[in-house]
């Protein structure tokens, strides 16, 4: 059985703050080299730690629902019990981010201790071997070895006693070209400082937060990106979105009070935290964009015109319901209109449904409510058929 072993011990430099844990974008670390162990075709991962934490219950999780075994190891004795003689093991150091097209080739040729030229590897946090090699933080050997560490005291670091008898045994070097190291293909990450420049590479190379031509999407996207350059997990992404969603299903029924503009309010609260957790989900989904995400956009969108639709109607005089609520259904299908044409961005500024929240907001403060309605509602329909006429020319 392929086995990766991990480790989840070694901290920073300060108390508690545990390498495997720190974040550089959706994952923690060892969240990441699980998912790396999964893409290489591992059946079972071992992880060396003194006890259960946040980062390691995710990491079980993401192992477990990609049908590999997690399981976790204290000591040296521990380790020997778990691994089996016919297993074959992959051992990648704490906070180690390996090319993974690399290391699965160099797996699928047998035993390897990986290993780079000693000076550029050591300035870099890598292990020294001897004069003129370090170690490259990874290594592939048959389970057998593993019987050894019975012999060693339980206190002993456990990659660093793997790592020489590996080389006592003259298991073959896999020596890695120094441009690995310069373009980043195979790091080694031990403080935060590293942790939080690999963040924001990432984020900056994923995510980019809209224009302010959409000023209420503007500003939710880019409150959702700090959260994510701070590591935000996917239960800060949970609790934005269910706030959001909350905020949207309570506001008609602000605005259907003597409070009417807190209604409008309300929704534009929500429509920012949507805007921010949207972006958020983005930033934290590792392996892309799930069905449950994409359900989730699709129902906080039609949330928000519902919403929108229900403060409209809500928030106008009373005997005037049957004209605000065709009103409202023309302004929420004009909406809509422009949007499924123009698929690759909404229309400027008045395609940002927080702004058209806030003129109905404004318009509450004049006697023309109704007729701004109906204008705003007339002229979506309007943009949408020019767009869709634009269209039909252009495909032509």
């Amino acid at each position: 059985m392929l086995t990766a072993l991990l480790s989840a011990r070694a901290t920073t430099g300060e108390p508690s703050e545990f390498i495997a844990d720190m974040r550089i974008g959706a994952d923690s670390l060892v969240a990441h080299q699980v998912r790396q162990a999964v893409e290489i075709g591992c059946e079972r991962i071992i992880c060396l730690a003194d006890m259960p934490r946040g980062a390691l219950l995710e990491a079980q999780h993401i192992a477990e629902k990609a049908g590999v075994t997690f399981q976790t190891a204290r000591s040296a004795n521990d380790l020997s019990r778990l691994v089996r003689a016919d297993d074959r093991v992959v051992v990648l150091a704490e906070g180690l981010m390996p090319d993974t097209e690399l290391l699965a080739s160099a797996l699928a040729k047998g035993q390897f201790v990986a290993g780079f030229d000693a000076e550029p590897a050591i300035q870099r946090g890598f292990e020294r071997i001897d004069l003129t090699r370090a170690w490259g933080g990874a290594l592939a050997v048959r389970g057998t070895v593993f019987e050894r560490l019975q012999d060693l005291p339980d206190d002993i670091d456990i990659l660093s006693a793997l790592l020489r008898i590996a080389l006592q045994a003259d298991v073959k070097s896999l020596r890695l070209s120094e441009d690995e190291l310069v373009s980043g293909n195979w790091k080694l990450v031990r403080t935060s400082a590293e942790a939080a420049e690999i963040r924001q590479a990432r984020l900056n190379s994923l995510l980019s937060p809209r224009h302010w031509l959409w000023p209420v999407k503007a500003v939710g996207e880019r409150i959702g990106l700090e959260f994510a350059r701070r590591g935000a997990s996917r239960t800060v992404v949970g609790g934005a979105t269910i706030v959001g969603l909350l905020a949207l299903f309570g506001a008609p029924f602000v605005a259907a009070t003597s409070y009417a503009w807190a209604g409008f309010a309300l929704l534009i609260v929500g429509l920012v935290i949507v805007a921010g957790s949207d972006l958020l989900d983005r930033a934290t989904a590792s392996g892309g964009e799930t069905r449950a995400s994409f359900v989730f956009k699709g129902v906080r969108r039609i949330l928000a015109d519902f919403s929108l639709a229900g403060c409209v109607v809500a928030a106008g005089a009373i005997g005037l319901e049957r004209e605000l609520v065709f009103a409202a259904i023309v302004l929420v299908l004009g909406l809509n209109l422009s949007d499924a044409i123009n698929t690759r961005q909404p229309v400027p500024v008045l395609g940002d449904r927080g702004v058209v929240s806030a003129i109905m907001l404004a318009a509450l403060a004049t006697t023309a409510y109704l007729p701004i309605v109906q204008a705003l509602g007339a002229l979506f329909l309007l943009v949408g058929l020019f767009l869709s006429y634009r269209s039909k020319l252009t495909r032509a």
